[in-house]
This record gives C-alpha cells, sequence and structure tokens, in this order.
C-alpha cells in the first residue's frame, strides 16, 4: 500500500500531451498524490514511448502527433467535460487547447504556456504569432531592452491587453 498521502481524487480521465523528461517524471507523482486508475490516465506523443513508465505504470499510450486540423479528431474521444487535460507537449498552442477545453468543459494546465508551431492564428502584429517572449520583444522594446522603461501592460490585466498579437 502507497504510505504517501492523496492530496486529490481526480473523477474523471486524464490526458497527458506529451511524455518527454517531463512527463516522464510526472507520471510517478500522479500515482503518488493522487487518488488515480491507470485506466483513467492516457498519454498522447508524437513518437513512441521508448522509456517503459507508461507500460510500467499500466497506462494508455498513443503515439500519435498533433498537427494543425486534427486536435479534435485525437482528443474528442479521450475527453469530456470535467476530464482533464494536461499539456507537457512543446510547439503546441496552449491558446487553441485552451480554447478547445474551453467550449467542452474540460479542465486545463500548462507549467509553459507556449504559442507554438503546430497551429496558426490570424496576427496584427509584428511578430506573426511567434512565441510570447519573442513577441513582447519585437511588439515592446522599450519593456525589454530597457529595465527602466514604463511598461505598455498591467500585471493585472489579461494578456489580450498587453500583447496585441495574442
Amino acid at each position: 500500500m502507497d504510505s504517501h498521502n492523496k492530496h486529490a481524487r481526480l473523477p474523471g480521465r486524464l490526458v497527458m500531451l506529451g511524455f518527454g523528461s517531463i512527463g516522464q517524471a510526472v507520471v510517478p507523482l500522479l500515482f503518488r498524490h493522487f487518488e488515480l486508475e491507470p485506466s483513467q490516465v492516457t498519454v498522447v506523443s508524437r513518437g513512441p514511448d521508448q522509456s517503459g513508465i507508461a507500460e510500467e505504470y499500466g497506462i494508455a499510450y498513443e503515439a500519435t502527433p498533433l498537427q494543425e486540423g486534427n486536435l479534435e479528431s485525437i482528443l474528442d474521444p479521450l475527453l469530456q467535460k470535467g476530464d482533464f487535460l494536461l499539456n507537457l507537449s512543446v510547439d503546441v498552442s496552449s491558446l487553441d487547447l485552451i480554447r478547445y477545453c474551453w467550449r467542452r468543459g474540460i479542465l486545463y494546465s500548462t507549467p509553459a504556456p507556449n504559442r507554438g508551431k503546430v497551429f496558426t492564428t490570424t496576427s496584427n502584429c509584428r511578430c506573426r504569432g511567434a512565441r510570447i517572449t519573442r513577441c513582447a520583444r519585437q511588439c515592446w522594446p522599450s519593456a525589454s531592452t530597457n529595465a527602466t522603461a514604463r511598461r505598455p501592460w498591467s500585471r493585472k490585466a489579461p494578456i489580450r491587453a498587453w500583447l496585441p498579437c495574442w
């Protein structure tokens, strides 16, 4: 029996996008700290699980890369209202995933939101939908080059208010 305290129970399914070093490290932590059955967890990653961790924990693994246009066809069979999507992938648009989850009532989390290369959005900005850090440098040069310059945004304002392309 596991001697660790369980901090929460996940009643629905958990889908993890990406299974690189972070995803592989998160799996043992999920089972250690959450009341969770292996049948509730599915990993979607672009390549096969070469680490053997998914098999060791008995979780489903799909080696299917997300590409522009296949987001719904891959995630719809795996997620429904109340489930949880954990994005640990690289170069998959957080904004598109947030929109997808919000429209369906799915919980969403990611350690580092990114614009991603997989999905594109229309942009009026000079950065043409670049990652947010590059956009901040290109669209608001005074904010990134001069630490004492007045910032064009408020920390409390939504991201859309201070980066025109977001």
